[in-house]
């Protein structure tokens, strides 16, 4: 059966985790009709201050701005959710990249990047956001593009980094 999927892998020193990312956000919909009509989208998008904006076609809507992690539980609601529930701070975020591939069956793209918690103390992980910009109220704002809630808490120790990977793929 053909679909869309959005994967999820977060890795750390001693542990792995592979799912499903449970949530593309109406954001992620919204820019893309905007994109597919080269017009604006009446409250397309949520931006992460939480005002519902209209959105418009823009060069620069869909451009990364990174991976974000938060220690959130709350289900994701796709039609209202704008930000983490509760982002992590004392996090640096290096090696964000972006590469597209192609297979027989397969086509998609990979979003990479690495948290370090910088924090004297643990920190618990339960949430990652794919954030990006779109045009809105006549600038780009920031918005999130995904919000997954993790099927396990992941600890992440003082000084240790976690690799965090979103394949959006279509297969065939």
């Amino acid at each position: 059966m053909s679909c869309l999927r959005a994967e999820l892998t977060i890795e750390t020193a001693n542990k792995i985790i592979k799912q499903e990312a449970n949530s593309l956000l109406k954001n992620f919909f919204g820019v893309l009709c905007s994109q597919m009509k080269f017009d604006y989208i009446d409250n397309g998008v949520i931006t992460t201050d939480g005002k519902t904006q209209n959105v418009r076609y823009d060069d620069h809507n869909f451009e990364i701005v990174g991976i974000r992690i938060g220690s959130g539980t709350t289900a994701v609601d796709i039609c209202n959710d704008y930000n983490l529930e509760a982002e992590l701070f004392d996090i640096s975020y290096a090696n964000l990249s972006i590469d597209f591939y192609c297979s027989s069956n397969e086509a998609g793209i990979t979003i990479y990047q690495e948290a370090t918690n910088n924090a004297s103390e643990s920190q618990s992980v339960n949430e990652v956001g794919l954030l990006g910009k779109a045009y809105a109220a006549g600038i780009l704002q920031n918005c999130y593009y995904d919000r997954t809630v993790l099927v396990e808490t992941v600890t992440l120790e003082p000084e240790q980094t976690m690799k965090i990977t979103y394949k959006l793929k279509y297969v065939a």
